[in-house]
């Protein structure tokens, strides 16, 4: 099936271990607001009125064991360049340990992780019509060193008040237990665009796959190993992420794909929860 270019991120939700360091981690660090909470569930947001973020408590939770499947980071689009810098001053001054600061050609972002050990991406996208593709379409991609004093120049006018209004969730990024079994589901099933070449696929171990010509919505690897074991559900990491759909129709569409494969979509508040051929589960909803 082809996929409705509309189609978007929604919110991921994390499991995290305590509420007293994660939520002053993801409202000081991180910069979003928290809208609402009720028992173990915290809903945070950027502009204060949709969100981004839902936080689940697990005060008897368990470290995510090594070498499983689950999430590699969600990423935080941020509306300009500027304000990446002022993110990254920030997060300097501040003095919290980045994992990474990189070029990738289509964007420039910062890496972290949080108090649980859920990688975390904030990025800015270089425009659309500098994205680089190859005769046949696809993306091209490196990981090179970020300008940081480019960025930081960028972000001197642009004061820091938290997250700006305008960011979203970009993408996210997960590690999968079985690449072929991955693109199968979000290209040969869902009808995500394949992104990267074949030769790309075999050097980074990893695909990506967008809608509407996005360098990605969903990045997938194979870097825990092929077959690796899903997570115990009681462990800190991602309980689930969204793709949002622009009306009932395509979604529905969706929904009879994955039903023709012989994948079943459980109906829950907000939508129809799914796991991939990982086990990653994924909520698919429509605005």
């Amino acid at each position: 099936m082809a996929i409705d270019p509309r189609v978007h991120l929604g919110p991921v939700c994390l499991k995290v271990k305590d509420f007293g360091v994660s939520i002053p981690f993801y409202e000081k660090i991180i910069g979003l607001r928290t809208i609402r909470r009720e028992g173990n569930t915290a809903v945070l947001s950027a502009d204060g009125k949709d969100p981004l973020l839902y936080l689940e408590e697990l005060k008897n939770g368990e470290k995510k064991p090594p070498r499983t499947t689950g999430l590699y980071h969600f990423a935080l689009l941020l509306p300009g360049r500027n304000h990446l810098g002022a993110a990254l001053a920030h997060l300097l001054a501040a003095g919290y340990p980045l994992t990474g600061a990189s070029d990738h050609l289509f964007s420039e972002a910062i890496y972290l992780s949080d108090p649980d050990g859920n990688g975390i991406e904030i990025y800015a996208d270089r425009p659309r019509d500098t994205w680089q593709r190859d005769e046949e379409g696809y993306i091209l991609s490196a990981t090179l060193p970020l300008d940081v004093k480019s960025v930081l120049s960028e972000g001197k006018g642009t004061p820091w008040t938290g997250m700006p209004e305008g960011t979203k969730m970009g993408h996210i990024h997960l590690h999968v237990a079985d690449l072929e079994a991955a693109e199968h589901f979000y290209a040969g099933i869902l009808g995500f665009e394949i992104q990267f070449s074949p030769q790309m696929k075999a050097m980074f171990q990893g695909q990506f796959v967008s809608a509407g010509g996005y360098h990605h919505h969903i990045g997938f690897n194979l870097w825990m190993g092929k077959g690796a074991k899903q997570p115990p559900e009681n462990s800190f990491g991602l309980k689930h992420y969204t793709i949002r759909y622009p009306d009932a129709d395509s979604c529905h569409h969706a929904l009879r794909a994955l039903a023709g494969e012989g994948i079943e979509a459980e109906p829950v508040p907000g939508g129809h929860l799914v796991r991939d051929p990982s086990g990653i589960p994924i909520l698919l909803t429509h605005a």
